[in-house]
């Protein structure tokens, strides 16, 4: 991976993590980004979440992320429009 990339990635890590606390938490659930790897036409992201759960289900988190997916990337072109023209796809 080139520095365009890895820089997008942290580009990317910081502004899902503050878009997923600030929106997208199911009630009771905690979930942080922990890494993005970005490929390299910068057309595709692997996002990896951690989420915390206590109580119940892990897979409620990352369910209600799926669904919110496109919701997600939507805000995540208002935030970085200005660094990079094509948004990448998002894989969690």
């Amino acid at each position: 991976m080139g520095f365009r990339p890895e820089r997008l990635a942290a580009v990317l890590k910081r502004d899902l993590g503050d878009i997923i606390q600030k929106s997208y938490q199911p009630s009771g659930t905690f979930v942080t980004v922990t890494n993005v790897i970005m490929t390299d036409d910068l057309s595709i992201a692997k996002v990896y979440l951690s989420v915390l759960a206590p109580g119940r289900d892990d897979k409620a988190g990352y369910e209600f992320i799926d669904e919110h997916i496109t919701e997600i990337r939507y805000k995540l072109a208002s935030k970085i429009k200005n660094q990079d023209r094509k948004i990448p796809e998002l894989h969690f």
